[in-house]
């Protein structure tokens, strides 16, 4: 038979036991008969006495067939039914027939894990090693007719170490290996020289040494990542120059040590250190009240309580509360309430992405369920309106503000309170950049309405782009119109000429009113989004208990 069987070591060890179990006992009654058939006695009854052994023989050869025919039968049975329920996943996609390197050599059985638009999958180990497609070969092109004008970056960082570690803090052995990992100073001090950080808002990382850094892998896959952008944004579009000019290019990162180093890593890449001569781009970050590149529940009383209570109804969901249990269990927590799947998850990967062994109790397949658990618990916290609007949508405003400043210069600019679009009367940059976490990209997964892609937890460096084009063909209607407010389109025949392309790993997004093409109206993106941002986030932000105050 072709087709591997699955099993988990504990159903073959019962297997085993079963076996010996059954050995055990016909031998017993062959010993039994034995002696029954041995009595002693007089010369006269020796061949009554030997045909009584005879006769125990063959009884005891009986059972000794019939036991074994027994095994026999329970484990070819055994076999076909696990062999066809395997097939039957196999065909149906649910499991992938792939080699598990980090347990001994056992084969289990693994979800389909894809990337949007690329057919195949692979065993999680295999994925967390596998380096992002850093290319562009299988977008739609655009027409003749429409010139590229500029374009917005949004990447998570590279790899890093762990979090927060399984069992509250890193061995002396762990510690020694993720040092051993980090990049040098020495890197990085040329890493800051060359892209200095505009503003210290520096989080509380030192005390966690060696844990949520940058390695020297995650630089490398930065750079790989500017080097791709360089590619497309200088050599083959031209919407920037050879030289990292400010007026060109704006980078800001949220003030985590990773992010920013994983900025500096990309604009190292785009701008490497043979071309770049002496000018400079520096990277933005705010301060935590003023952040917007990823969710601040803590700021932010409303969007607390909302998440707070969507996060219990998915704990308590069906079908997914055996998912915590398991790994209560495996991990000897004392209530499910005290397993942070996420956390837990971040830990099991990086340990993956570096060849370290699970933790004891941690079983490859339950690894599976985590990883499959936390994304579906990210994704349904997005779904929800409010929990979208107040975690992520003034990014999405200032988003809009960059396209904006393209599309008409003279367009009212999105405000809200404390953010400061692009100045009227300065040409804004072509190429924006922002470095931020899974969770600032996971809610763009919502933003977009990208629920029909197979959509993974955004692996390292993972990256979308949204660029904008203007469809210069002659002959357009000058008097186009636009369901735009006339204070925020006072021009509606450009902004009718604007057309949004996403790009999420090196793939076309098809959003959902696209109709098959990969280029959307720009008035209708805006709709879409606008939506989506709160106005008075301060205000809005206010808990509904103290609503009334």
């Amino acid at each position: 038979n072709d087709v591997q069987y699955y099993c988990t070591p504990q159903l073959l060890n019962i297997q085993r036991e079963r076996e010996r179990e059954i050995s055990c006992a016909a031998f017993f009654f062959f010993s039994l008969s034995f002696s029954l058939a041995l009595d002693p006695g007089t010369a006269e009854d020796f061949v009554r006495m030997a045909s009584r052994a005879v006769l125990a023989f063959g009884v005891a050869g009986g059972l000794v067939v019939v036991a074994g025919g027994t095994i026999f039968i329970a484990v070819g049975l055994s076999r076909w039914i696990l062999n066809t329920l395997t097939k039957a996943a196999l065909e149906s996609g649910e499991l992938d027939h792939s080699e598990d390197s980090s347990s001994s050599g056992r084969s289990l059985g693994r979800k389909k894990r894809l990337w949007p638009g690329r057919k195949g999958s692979r065993d999680i180990t295999e994925w967390m090693k596998e380096e992002l497609p850093f290319d562009f070969e299988n977008l739609q092109e655009p027409s003749d007719s429409l010139k590229l004008k500029a374009a917005v970056v949004i990447h998570r960082h590279g790899d890093r170490t762990p979090l927060a570690p399984i069992g509250g803090a890193l061995s002396e052995e762990e510690k020694k290996f993720w040092i051993s990992r980090l990049p040098l100073d020495k890197t990085l001090n040329e890493l800051e020289i060359a892209f200095p950080t505009d503003g210290m808002f520096p989080q509380r990382e030192a005390e966690k040494y060696p844990c949520c850094r940058l390695t020297q892998r995650g630089i490398e896959q930065q750079r790989s990542l500017g080097n791709l952008l360089r590619q497309r944004y200088h050599s083959r579009y031209g919407i920037i120059s050879g030289l990292p000019l400010p007026s060109e290019i704006s980078a800001e990162s949220t003030s985590f040590s990773r992010t920013r180093q994983s900025v500096q890593a990309l604009l190292d890449g785009l701008f490497p250190s043979d071309i770049r001569g002496k000018a400079k781009i520096p990277v933005k970050l705010q301060p935590l009240t003023r952040e917007t590149i990823f969710p601040l529940p803590n700021i932010c009383a409303r969007l607390s309580e909302a998440m707070e209570k969507k996060r219990t109804e998915i704990v308590r969901s069906a079908g997914w509360f055996n998912v915590y249990e398991s790994t209560r269990k495996a991990l000897g927590y004392s209530s499910v309430d005290k397993v942070k799947l996420v956390l837990i998850r971040e830990h099991l990967i990086c340990n993956l992405s570096h060849g370290l062994p699970l933790p004891l109790g941690i079983q490859p397949h339950l690894v599976d369920m985590i990883e499959q658990r936390a994304t579906y618990e990210w994704r349904s916290l997005y779904k929800d309106p409010t929990i979208l609007r107040l975690g992520i949508g003034r990014f999405l405003g200032k988003i809009l503000d960059n396209l904006v400043a393209h599309v008409d210069e003279k367009a009212g600019m999105y405000e809200t309170e404390g953010l400061e679009p692009v100045r009227k009367g300065r040409s804004a940059p072509k190429l924006f950049v922002y470095s931020g976490h899974d969770t600032t990209i996971i809610p763009l997964f919502e933003a977009f309405e990208m629920d029909k892609e197979v959509i993974e937890w955004p692996p390292y460096s993972s990256y979308f782009i949204i660029e904008l084009y203007e469809d210069q063909s002659p002959g357009l209607s000058s008097s186009a119109s636009s369901s735009l407010a006339d204070e925020t389109s006072p021009q509606a025949s450009r902004w009718q000429r604007h057309k949004v392309r996403v790009i999420y790993n090196g793939r076309d997004v098809f959003l959902p009113w696209s109709s098959g093409s990969a280029f959307v109206s720009f008035p209708s993106f805006y709709e879409r989004w606008i939506a989506r941002v709160p106005v008075h986030y301060d205000r809005e932000c206010v808990a509904c208990g103290e609503a009334g105050m």
